[in-house]
């Protein structure tokens, strides 16, 4: 079998060094890393007490995908957005100088379907924020997001 790889007794193939993939014109190209986390945070902000926010990290190789479920809660913190009392793990951070800022659906309205355009980014110490459109502070009745997915690359 070799130092660099093995098999365990259910199957799991480990390598010491990755696994070499062909891409595009047939250089190869190292897949070193693939996990799956699921990670519940404590969200605070527009909201008092802080509750639940779900989310699902899938990282394979360079690419992650990011997955929550909805939830909505009565805003009752004036001039705030909603962000996660603990950092992301960094390896599911993305690597730019500048967080990205994604386009999701959230709820900022008199009611739990006022879906409107928001945002999600990561701050910068890399906890995750929810805000109405160009990050600004939820200002109705009751907050929230729609559930979602999306995908960046890290380095």
């Amino acid at each position: 079998m070799g130092s660099l790889y093995g098999v365990d007794n259910t199957g799991l193939i480990t390598t010491a060094a990755g696994i070499r993939l062909p891409s595009s014109g047939g250089t190869q190209t190292t897949l070193n890393y693939n996990g799956t986390e699921t990670i519940v945070f404590q969200m605070t902000g527009s909201v008092t007490p802080t509750f639940n926010f779900t989310v699902t990290f899938s990282r394979t190789g360079n690419l992650v995908v990011m997955k929550w479920i909805d939830f909505f809660k009565a805003r009752n913190v004036s001039n705030s957005q909603l962000f996660t009392g603990t950092s992301v793990p960094p390896r599911f951070l993305p690597t730019y100088s500048n967080s990205p800022v994604w386009v999701v659906m959230i709820i900022d309205g008199s009611s739990p379907t006022s879906f409107t355009q928001g945002v999600i980014s990561f701050g910068g110490s890399g906890q995750i924020v929810i805000a109405p459109s160009s990050l600004g502070n939820f200002s109705n009745t009751y907050c929230g997001i729609l559930g979602s997915t999306i995908s960046y690359y890290v380095n």
